[in-house]
């Protein structure tokens, strides 16, 4: 099956806005649920970046 070049850049774009506001999302929920008031700042961006990174990190196994 061809996966035609907009579908493609979907995927891409996509994918991009995740990796950008995945950790403000993640900011969000934890403020939100415990109200914690972590500001929303860049150190705060990739420390919860890194974080997901590590955690889900186990997610991601290649098939052998």
């Amino acid at each position: 099956m061809k996966v035609g070049a907009g579908v493609f850049l979907g995927v891409i774009v996509l994918a991009g806005l995740l990796v950008i506001f995945g950790p403000f999302l993640t900011i969000w929920a934890l403020n939100t649920l415990f109200t914690l008031a972590i500001p929303f700042t860049l150190e705060t961006w990739a420390a919860a970046g890194i974080l997901s990174a590590v955690v889900s990190g186990g997610l991601l196994q290649s098939k052998k």
